[in-house]
């Protein structure tokens, strides 16, 4: 019987599952290998976290993995999200595609941020360049550039 009890209380007082503290931890730690094992366990018990994917966008960026950080970044708005970070994810996204003169995605990321606060100055200007470049995707000699602030590197 006291084995029983012992085995009961060890199984409910650790955890099995890492939790986004653990993974926020180990990426605030700079532990970017075992934060992105954590956030992918993370992801594996909450399927629809946008946060663990955002975090994850973050490590890749640090890492300069540009289109990997993208790929998590695009899958963080497309799960849940608060509003707060689903803005700052859409501006990195729209940032990089206009820095790469994809000016469709641009314009499309750049929207959808503009939906949710339609007086970001930065979104207005890439959409702004996006539309005037439609069609002149990687030609330089055409560009039209209004100055697009930068965010902050995390």
């Amino acid at each position: 019987m006291r084995v029983i009890f012992l085995l009961f209380c060890f199984v409910f007082t650790i955890p099995i599952f890492p939790t986004m503290k653990d993974a926020k931890k180990a990426y605030s730690q700079k532990q970017f290998q075992k934060a992105i094992k954590l956030f992918h366990e993370y992801i594996g018990e909450h399927p629809t976290s946008g946060e663990a994917y955002m975090y994850l966008g973050y490590i890749h960026e640090i890492q300069k993995n540009f289109p990997k950080s993208i790929q998590m970044f695009r899958k963080a708005v497309d799960l849940n999200l608060d509003s707060k970070h689903k803005q700052l994810v859409y501006l990195k996204i729209a940032l990089y595609y206009n820095y790469h003169q994809d000016w469709e995605l641009a314009g499309v990321y750049a929207s959808r941020l503009l939906r949710i606060n339609p007086k970001s100055k930065d979104a207005q200007k890439i959409r702004e360049r996006a539309d005037l470049n439609r069609g002149n995707s990687h030609d330089n000699s055409s560009l039209i550039s209004p100055n697009v602030s930068n965010t902050k590197k995390s």
